[in-house]
């Protein structure tokens, strides 16, 4: 009896504590609100006088608000590296900031961190900075924030966010049967923004009509795990043989949210978070909107398609958590999604599938225990090829070197060393040696050869015996495509992930530049292309190089470098 007792005033003393945070919390969010629209001119960012100076910037939430943010900090210590940058938000949050290199310090959105408000030489309050602002009706919101808090254009390919290459891969079922993964967001932060259940049935179901072995990921948070399920069996029973899975099973973080769009075909969902994640690493993405016109959100995402609600209450613009006047008995989700066709959603994906993806994108997919560099760019590299040379390499006869079991294409011929320096997928190795001395093949006798770091471990002479000898068994106008780090960047990333440098790396200055003046002396060899994959994704250090053998039409390297 006395423990039931005890057990009750804990409970009790619990609840009261949780009401006393909830109402500091929201008082402390009213005195930001107070500060942000009376003192918004004091610490004015100055552009002229960055270097060695500290700012400071005030952005609660969510998600998708932090990330409208990023490319101006990008855009801040690409102009000056000496300014210190501090971000405060909510907790919750903290996790996302990790990943946007250019922030120095995250502090949390909380009472004892007022002092940063004078320890710091500028400061941005950015709080309500958009749900406030009757220009986030009429203006984009990077275009928003130049205008009005950071007095600073940026080009059209900078308004996008700033994400780091997520640290992990998800291990989901079906990942290995999929011809195409497509990942649709259930719900966003509010009931107005939130498509039915019966929507997303209609929508899966005519999906699935269409792209019948696509694996389709419900995407929600882990506490929407029972919802999610609902609606994954009510799925089965339509399409018994579907390939589904209910990633909030599988979700416990934001870091495994972005890890799920990166490795995505397409996105579908409403106005959330997960658009603007998909826009940073380049995820072909289908907007839903309510609310809100999706162009004027998503204005300078080239690989997004957004579909507005065609009703007449609309666009209403209506923020935070109000529910739509509208709303559906559930009380969790708005009408005006009801008003979107399947059909303009089919036809959206079939757009940015052809233009992202080809057959040969088919490739293996699995979850092994070490990641390649390979599978983290394969996309991206197949595309590059495609557009550059015209190559579909699985329908080419090539060689993957050192492929540690996860060759570019499954098609690939695999060499590798008799215990290779390491296994990262269940390819077979066909051929066992070394990669400098390929006499297994006749002169003129392959399509291309592909290798993923590995010549930055060979010493100079033998790099000049490798390229002499790939060379050679390369036919007229095949293709050498190496997947390289440059060095420098490759360094500061392990720094920054506190992890030990590769020590088979031979030169500190290897890098792009290197790589062309080598090629100088190999003229059998043209470069094609060199693209800095550091140009699109932050912490990031590989870069592709393509060269034709004696390919008919040289190409300037300075029309064809990125970056």
């Amino acid at each position: 009896m006395i423990k039931i007792k005890l057990d009750n005033k804990i409970s009790k003393l619990q609840q009261i504590l949780s009401l006393l945070l909830r109402i500091t919390n929201k008082l402390f969010l009213i005195f930001m609100e107070w500060l942000s629209l009376t003192f918004r001119n004091w610490k004015k960012l100055d552009w002229d006088n960055l270097d060695h100076k500290s700012i400071l910037i005030i952005r609660h939430g969510g998600i998708g608000d932090i990330l409208f943010i990023s490319p101006f900090i990008k855009k801040i210590k690409s102009k000056s590296p000496t300014t210190s940058i501090t971000f405060m938000t909510r907790i919750n949050y903290h996790e996302l900031t990790k990943h946007i290199e250019y922030i120095d310090k995250t502090i949390n959105h909380a009472w004892p961190n007022l002092f940063a408000l004078f320890a710091n030489d500028y400061i941005l309050f950015l709080d309500n900075s958009i749900e406030k602002d009757p220009d986030a009706e009429k203006k984009n919101v990077y275009d928003l924030f130049a205008e009005k808090y950071f007095f600073q254009n940026l080009t059209d390919a900078e308004k996008r966010p700033v994400l780091s290459a997520p640290p992990n891969i998800l291990e989901l079922p079906h990942i290995q049967d999929a011809e195409i993964i497509i990942g649709l967001q259930l719900k966003s932060g509010s009931p107005i923004r939130t498509p039915s259940q019966a929507f997303w049935l209609r929508t899966i179901s005519e999906l699935l009509q269409v792209f019948p072995n696509a694996l389709i990921i419900l995407i929600a948070e882990h506490r929407e795990e029972s919802s999610s399920q609902i609606l994954l069996e009510k799925i089965h029973n339509l399409h018994p043989l579907s390939m589904i899975c209910n990633f909030a099973a599988y979700s416990r973080s934001i870091n495994d949210l972005t890890s799920l769009i990166y490795m995505l075909d397409l996105v579908i969902a409403p106005d959330s978070s997960v658009v603007h994640i998909a826009a940073a690493f380049q995820t072909p993405a289908i907007g839903i909107y309510g609310p809100f016109p999706g162009a004027l959100r998503t204005k300078y995402y080239p690989d997004n398609i957004t579909i507005d609600a065609p009703v007449p209450c609309g666009p209403c613009f209506t923020h935070g958590h109000a529910p739509c006047k509208k709303l559906h008995n559930d009380g969790r989700s708005s009408a005006c999604f009801d008003q979107i066709s399947s059909a303009d959603i089919n036809k959206a994906a079939k757009i940015l599938l052809s233009n992202k993806r080809h057959p040969y994108y088919s490739y293996l997919r699995y979850s092994p225990s070490t990641v390649s560099e390979t599978a983290r760019h394969r996309r991206t590299i197949l595309q590059i090829i495609h557009d550059t040379t015209g190559y579909d390499l699985r329908l080419s006869c090539g060689l993957d070197l050192g492929c540690g079991g996860d060759p570019i294409v499954p098609e690939a011929v695999c060499l590798d060393l008799p215990a290779p320096y390491t296994r990262c997928g269940r390819n077979p190795i066909h051929f066992k040696g070394n990669a400098i001395n390929l006499s297994w093949f006749a002169s003129d006798s392959l399509d291309y050869i592909y290798s993923s770091h590995l010549f930055e471990d060979f010493s100079a002479e033998e790099q000049d015996k490798a390229l002499s000898e790939w060379s050679r068994v390369l036919r007229d106008k095949g293709l050498l495509i190496l997947l390289l780090p440059h060095q420098q960047r490759y360094i500061n990333v392990c720094l920054n992930r506190n992890e030990q440098p590769n020590e088979h790396h031979k030169f500190a200055e290897f890098s792009p530049e290197y790589m062309q003046n080598l090629l100088l002396r190999f003229p059998q060899l043209t470069l094609m292309k060199i693209h800095c994959f550091w140009d699109v994704i932050v912490d990031e250090y590989n870069f592709l190089l393509i060269a034709a053998k004696q390919q008919d039409v040289k190409r300037s390297i300075n029309q064809t470098m990125k970056g």
